[in-house]
């Protein structure tokens, strides 16, 4: 039974330590070709390599085995031998360690059965397209279940749809808050002439706290800063520190006070109409 051997190079091979030694050298990289050829010519002798029984190689009869000549064979030998590539024994045996230990093999049985592997699935795939010989009720047995797949496919078809039409409404809704963010969120300039206008004396302090909290009240956004800072100043006058809580809450409650008479006024509305 014969057996099939190749190497497997690790993807950091040429990342070792001695190999970028072996390039750094004048020649460096047909140096590398060559011990990759050793390599190769090794692997199925078990990491050994001699000519015959009775004569080892010599850099003349390597040569030809990697396509250069005897003198850059010679110096390459050497180079190997220096970053211990090889190993050259007392009776010129050439033993090359990473053979072994980058070798891959098979034997012909192995490829066989694999090749007999892929003759049945193409078969398989042949039986499957022969479906005009199969009796009728299995036929129609197949037909039952690929239209219930058929259903299982549409009732999943609808629900991601629904679900993506669900996700685009949140999307929007995201999207139009963050645009009308920077329509509620008042400019200092407008702040600072509303204050001087209403010879309001706490815009200043008012300004920096609210700024620093991007203009909300806990998780709500001021809609209404006009207000907030009226009660700012109603309250601070006479304080050397104004209670910013009681001034929010005073603030809430006028804004929903407005919230139900605006109702009212729609309900009276509706009434006349």
């Amino acid at each position: 039974m014969s057996k099939f051997f190749w190497l497997k190079l690790k993807k950091d091979f040429f990342k070792r330590h001695d190999l970028m030694n072996l390039r750094s050298m004048e020649n460096g990289l047909i140096y590398e070709a060559i011990f990759i050829h050793l390599m190769a010519e090794a692997i199925d002798h078990d990491g050994f390599l001699r000519y015959s029984e009775k004569k080892p190689y010599t850099a003349r009869t390597l040569a030809p085995l990697a396509t250069t000549d005897e003198k850059t064979m010679e110096k390459a030998l050497e180079a190997f031998t220096d970053l211990e590539l090889i190993e050259i024994g007392e009776d010129g045996t050439i033993y090359v360690p990473l053979s072994m230990s980058n070798m891959g093999s098979d034997t012909s049985w192995a490829e066989k059965k694999r090749q007999y592997r892929d003759k049945s699935r193409t078969s398989e795939g042949q039986k499957e397209d022969m479906s005009s010989n199969c009796p009728r009720n299995v036929l129609e047995e197949e037909g039952q279940k690929k239209d219930m797949s058929d259903k299982r496919l549409e009732y999943r078809d609808k629900r991601l749809e629904n679900r993506d039409k669900i996700e685009d409404s949140e999307n929007n809704k995201l999207f139009s808050s963050s645009s009308s963010e920077e329509e509620w969120k008042p400019k200092k300039d407008d702040v600072f002439s509303y204050a001087l206008e209403n010879h309001l004396t706490c815009v200043s302090v008012f300004w920096d706290y609210y700024q620093a909290r991007n203009w909300m009240i806990k998780d709500s956004p001021i809609r209404d800063w006009r207000s907030l800072l009226q009660v700012w100043e109603k309250n601070s006058k006479g304080k050397a520190k104004a209670n910013v809580s009681v001034m929010e809450n005073e603030y809430t409650k006028e804004h929903i006070r407005q919230k139900e008479i605006e109702s009212l006024k729609d309900l009276d509305d509706l009434l006349a109409d």
